[in-house]
């Protein structure tokens, strides 16, 4: 390709021609014109409704072939909490951890409190529910008896002196917090390109790969506008997974464009720009198990 020169438009026709030399695995749209391997495959499909008689097919509407950007990458992630339990479930948990220990030989909380070790934690549990009680039944009593916005501050004192009690003796209450597993969120992927066409028709492939994702990700409305049919999916295959990774079926989230991402306002004679950036942000439509990840996710 010519040097740049902001001065003098580049024209399309000054542009040699580049053959094409795609391999057979690359398929419909693709860019560049002599992509060959390291390479993506975006599916479109429809999405179909599940219902009794119908299963949803995989009739692919479009599929686009782009190179592997510099920024492939992926994720995973486990959701916790911590969870205060409170005396009592700290008990039942001391029930489960004692049966497994056991070998089920304690299985239920009658079995732990026949234990001195059950009977301590039970003394300590009461003392921690008292305290608990103590604190919120002489906020709710203090503030029940006088009423209105003053009850509410009178209330809020007796609280807080609860709490200092508790400080002068040294003791505070132990909230038995537990890590709790909440679940998993649905993997994204970022895809990121800088694209600078060579020639005229893979100025024009361009311009139709864009137009293509722009439709996918859009949806369209059904009976007389009140209702919405979703938007395509997408099946991702990266050309050679098995030193990578999979991607299970997506939907497009955020579609990012900039035309001018050439130094400046470049455009042909013709008004192609000389460059497009394109982000693309794709979101798994089910949650990571270790199935998955067997399967190569």
């Amino acid at each position: 390709m010519p040097a740049e020169n902001p001065s003098q438009p580049l024209t399309l026709d000054a542009l040699a021609p580049i053959e094409s030399n795609a391999s057979a695995t690359v398929e419909g749209l693709a860019f560049p014109s002599n992509l060959e391997k390291h390479f993506i495959l975006f599916k479109v499909k429809k999405r179909e409704r599940q219902t009794k008689l119908l299963t949803p097919g995989t009739k692919i509407k479009k599929v686009i072939s782009l190179p592997i950007p510099a920024n492939l990458s992926t994720g995973y992630n486990a959701k916790y909490a911590n969870m205060p339990i409170g005396p009592m479930g700290k008990i039942a948990q001391q029930t489960i951890a004692s049966a497994q220990s056991e070998g089920g030989a304690l299985g239920s909380i009658a079995d732990l409190l026949g234990t001195d070790a059950g009977q301590d934690s039970l003394k300590g549990a009461v003392k921690n529910i008292g305290a608990t009680l103590a604190q919120e039944q002489l906020s709710g009593i203090v503030g029940g008896a006088i009423g209105g916005l003053p009850g509410l501050v009178a209330g809020a004192a007796a609280d807080q002196a609860t709490q200092g009690a508790l400080q002068v003796t040294g003791v505070a209450r132990n909230p038995h917090l537990a890590v709790l597993f909440e679940g998993v969120d649905m993997r994204t992927h970022q895809f990121q390109y800088k694209f600078i066409p060579r020639n005229a028709g893979e100025s024009d492939t361009l311009r139709e790969i864009i137009k293509q994702f722009k439709l996918a990700m859009a949806p369209e409305f059904i009976e007389s506008g009140h209702f919405f049919n979703y938007p395509d999916e997408f099946d991702i295959r990266i050309g050679n997974p098995d030193y990578l990774f999979k991607i299970g079926t997506s939907v497009l989230i955020d579609f990012q464009l900039n035309y001018t991402a050439q130094d400046g306002s470049l455009f042909h004679v013709n008004g192609a720009p000389v460059a497009v950036s394109l982000s693309m942000t794709f979101q798994e439509l089910d949650i990571i198990t270790k199935a998955q990840i067997e399967d190569g996710r």
